[in-house]
């Protein structure tokens, strides 16, 4: 494979791939520190292996809709049980209207919360002081999103 590696600084390393890489596969990038010298002349034998994928757009797939049924500031979240890398996150707008793209395909929980705090996490509520939790609605099955094909007009009410 065709590489350079250029010095950022001194904790950083730009590696830059020269040629095209297959779309769906897999890719193992292993690194020897066997060269590299810490501030205090530190040598570590060690090999690190990082692995990656690479998509492009006809891997992945889309989920867009419309919730009714909620007031508040909620946000709309689509996560892969199985896998805690695969959750995506977006805002449900003022009429009830999400939409997520470039979604890895698989299959999916959708929920919702308010997000009382404006932080776009969960509040899970506290003793003390006491606050309750925010708002949350899950949809009860589970969403199977294939590639290629982008899923329009889900509805879900969840009066």
């Amino acid at each position: 494979m065709k590489f350079e590696v250029r010095k950022l600084d001194d904790a950083s390393f730009k590696v830059k791939i020269n040629q095209r890489l297959s779309s769906g596969y897999n890719y193992l990038v292993k690194t020897n520190f066997k060269d590299l010298v810490d501030a205090a002349g530190n040598i570590r034998d060690t090999i690190t292996t990082t692995k990656f994928t690479v998509y492009n757009a006809v891997n992945f797939t889309g989920l867009s809709g419309n919730i009714k049924g909620v007031v508040g500031n909620f946000l709309v979240v689509l996560e892969n049980p199985d896998n805690s890398l695969l959750r995506y996150t977006t805002p449900l707008n003022a009429n009830g209207d999400f939409e997520f793209g470039e979604v890895v395909p698989g299959k999916y929980k959708l929920w919702i919360f308010d997000d009382r705090k404006g932080n776009k996490e969960y509040f899970n509520g506290s003793l003390i002081p006491y606050e309750h939790s925010a708002r949350f609605f899950v949809l009860p099955t589970i969403i199977e999103l294939i590639p290629r094909w982008v899923t329009f007009d889900f509805k879900w009410n969840v009066d």
